[in-house]
């Protein structure tokens, strides 16, 4: 059987989803742990830490388009993101749940951790 992480955007969706996973449990194909966000934690790093535009503002040329975007944990959300990290490194998920809201806010706030975390297998 498959086991899965569903990472939800947060703590009171992680509940609810919870919920009914218990109450029909024996209907669904996959052992699901539980870990849930609190809205964004990672985020792209500001101009001032990319040392391609270090120097003078007037003598960087626009558009500011990095050659690679940078991506960093908020730091007051640090701790969530060690929380997370260490599950999905003991965890040996063959995937992850993507539970955060249908909008673009929500793609990017799962966006951004997966890529930064690396996430290897499906996304559901």
């Amino acid at each position: 059987m498959q086991k899965l992480l569903l990472i939800a955007e947060k703590p009171s969706l992680m509940r609810e989803l919870q919920t009914v996973y218990k109450a029909h449990r024996h209907e669904i194909p996959y052992l699901i742990d539980f870990t849930a966000l609190s809205g964004h934690i990672c985020g792209l790093a500001q101009p001032n830490e990319y040392a391609e535009w270090e120097g003078k503002w007037q003598d960087v040329p626009l558009p500011l388009i990095p050659a690679t975007w940078k991506i960093k944990v908020l730091d007051t959300k640090k701790d969530m993101y060690k929380k997370i990290h260490e599950m999905i490194k003991s965890g040996n998920y063959d995937g992850y749940i993507c539970a955060t809201d249908a909008d673009r806010e929500g793609n990017l706030i799962f966006h951004l951790l997966e890529t930064k975390m690396k996430l290897k297998g499906t996304i559901l």
